[in-house]
């Protein structure tokens, strides 16, 4: 249904809003629908890059909807930044000092998932095959490692959070001294002062969660922040009692391995990477989820026959969606934001962004509004291009705007809408 609301438009935006071209060329209408036609669907993306972002997540939870979801985290081991701070050397005073210990010290970020009422256990492992620092990892990927543990360390909620209640803390993986004395040892010698040999030699770590584990968390690994992860090794002077702390950085490369299943099958049993499954074979729900690059399609093919209609102007233009009735708990809460991008309408779904990496519909993600339920995509100005035909695809993906957060989403998709404003030059 449309409905024509006025005969003379009359400007309620910003006098730079789309539509005032049209003021002192009557006779205009202006008119609203949101009874557009909706198709929607899951896909799994081929490209869902887990590599380059800040954070790592690490941890496994129980889903009665997903199933479980599991992520475990790779990182190269940068070496010690010299005093000189123009290269990376481990070049340690070694005479006249002791070994002391090693730990994995991980810098909490801010983002937890799960039954949070549990506790995780991560054990960190040595690589048995190299991380290529300049490939892009996606979340199905990962790298052997040894079964062997140099380290473990259970945690809850309640440490990762100061006193304050603030996010500033770390979690420390004591590492057995056998493994650290080999890195104590790669002091001042070419491994240690070469990042090609010493990368050879230090293939890297993967942090790995255990099977009872029931949350997830996020940890810093990149050098954006002043507190950042890094595989520390302690010693001391002969004879004082001060400790010297070596640190050897996570920042050269990380990505998280991220293994997903959904009602009860493997994401790759249930899914083929690119191909849209319909909303109507899942009860009108489609599934989204961060990590994996499990999406939500939205398709709206009546939107082009409102957007050639001559000489129009779009006025708003929104899409709408909800989450499915009792999808969500108080450990299983909703995405915080959630983000629109363009995509091919051909078998194989890709995601267009800019050179900014910006998806091109709505360049600000929607946030969960917790009083309607919804978010609400402002679509406005990609609307716009259509008119204009700089642009031509009404189909669209809904993601989690980032990857090293594993919230998910379950979407009535018989609730979503497109509301539209626009004006016609008669």
């Amino acid at each position: 249904m449309a409905a024509a609301l006025v005969v003379l438009f009359v400007a309620c935006e910003d006098p730079n809003g789309i539509g005032l071209e049209f003021q002192g060329k009557l006779p205009i209408e202006t008119f609203y629908t949101d009874t557009l036609k909706i198709n929607a669907g899951t896909v799994w993306q081929d490209s869902s890059f887990t590599s380059g972002a800040e954070g790592v997540v690490l941890g496994r939870y129980e889903d009665p909807i997903f199933g479980a979801t599991s992520a475990s985290g790779f990182a190269l081991l940068n070496l010690p930044l010299n005093v000189k701070r123009d290269s990376f050397k481990f070049d340690l005073k070694t005479d006249g000092y002791t070994y002391d210990s090693a730990a994995l010290v991980l810098k909490y970020n801010k983002f937890y998932y799960g039954d949070t009422t549990n506790k995780m256990k991560i054990s960190v492992h040595r690589l048995k095959g190299a991380i290529n620092p300049l490939k892009r990892y996606v979340g199905s990927e990962s790298i052997d490692y040894e079964p062997i543990e140099l380290g473990s360390n259970e945690f809850g909620v309640r440490d990762l959070k100061t006193l304050k209640g603030d996010t500033a803390k770390f979690i420390r993986v004591r590492l057995n001294d056998d493994f650290g004395k080999i890195l104590w040892g790669l002091a001042n010698k070419q491994e240690g002062a070469d990042i090609e040999k010493f990368s050879n030699f230090m293939k890297g770590i993967a942090i790995v969660p255990s099977a009872n584990s029931k949350m997830t968390a996020n940890f810093i690994f990149s050098n954006a922040q002043s507190f950042s992860s890094s595989l520390s090794i302690y010693s001391h002077e002969n004879g004082k009692t001060d400790k010297t702390a070596s640190e050897f950085t996570l920042t050269r490369l990380r990505f998280s391995n991220v293994n997903s299943i959904l009602n009860g099958l493997p994401l790759n049993k249930r899914y083929t990477k690119g191909k849209m499954v319909k909303a109507e074979t899942s009860n009108q729900r489609t599934f989204v989820q961060g990590g994996v690059g499990l999406s939500s399609i939205v398709s709206i093919p009546s939107l082009n026959k409102v957007v050639s209609q001559g000489k129009i102007a779009i006025n708003r233009a929104e899409i709408i969606i909800e989450p499915a009735t009792n999808t969500a708990t108080e450990f299983l809460k909703v995405p915080r934001f959630l983000q629109l991008s363009e995509t091919k309408t051909s078998d194989a779904i890709q995601v267009y962004r800019n050179t900014a990496g910006v998806p091109f519909v709505a360049a600000q993600p929607a946030i969960f509004n917790t009083t309607t339920s919804q978010y609400v995509f402002d679509i406005t100005e990609y609307a716009q291009k259509l008119v204009e035909k700089t642009k031509t695809s009404s189909t669209f993906v809904i993601t989690v705007p980032t990857n090293d957060e594993l919230s998910r989403l379950v979407i009535n998709s018989a609730a979503t809408k497109v509301k539209i404003y626009y004006t016609v030059l008669k």
